[in-house]
């Protein structure tokens, strides 16, 4: 299985605005037609959300954060 780092890329960017609201809407990513949202973890509520406190829609947790720059990217 090769992993397609541009792909991904695409799929997972946003071009919204910073911070990205981490509530249950969804975010439109760089791959057109794919869009991403958040989901708050087990007993956390929608307010006072970070990083940690949340899973991809697809339930994928988030294990980091980096910033490159002044970019944050959740990995």
């Amino acid at each position: 299985m090769s992993f397609d780092l541009g792909r991904f890329l695409l799929i997972h960017v946003t071009d919204q605005e910073y911070p990205l609201s981490l509530d249950s809407r969804s975010h439109k990513t760089l791959l057109t037609g794919k869009s991403i949202s958040f989901t708050p973890n087990s007993k956390d509520s929608e307010s006072g959300l970070d990083w940690k406190k949340v899973s991809l829609d697809n339930g994928a947790k988030i294990i980091g954060k980096k910033e490159v720059g002044t970019i944050p990217f959740l990995i």
